[in-house]
C-alpha cells in the first residue's frame, strides 16, 4: 500500500511524538504548511519531512537551511 499524501493533526503528532495542540500551534505560526479541506486541516507527508530537515540540530546549532530563513542578513560560512 502506498504512504498516505495526507495526514490529519493527530497523525502528523504522533509521527512528531507531540500533542495535536503543538502540530497546530506550528500551523498557526505558519512554520509547518497545511491543507484545508473543508473544516479539517491536514498535512502532507513531504511538508512534514521538510519541516523536519530544517529543524534538525547538528551538535546543537540548527541545519543551514533554518539560519539562512532566521537570520537572512548574516552570512553562515563554514
Amino acid at each position: 500500500m502506498p504512504e498516505q499524501l495526507l495526514l490529519t493533526i493527530a497523525q502528523a503528532a504522533d509521527l512528531l511524538a507531540v500533542c495535536e495542540f503543538t502540530v497546530r500551534r506550528l500551523i498557526w505560526r505558519g512554520d509547518l504548511r497545511s491543507v484545508r479541506i473543508g473544516r479539517a486541516l491536514r498535512v502532507r507527508r513531504d511538508d512534514l519531512h521538510t519541516w523536519i530537515a530544517e529543524n534538525t540540530e547538528r551538535n546543537g546549532e540548527l541545519s543551514m537551511t533554518k539560519q539562512r530563513q532566521s537570520h537572512p542578513e548574516v552570512a553562515i560560512t563554514q
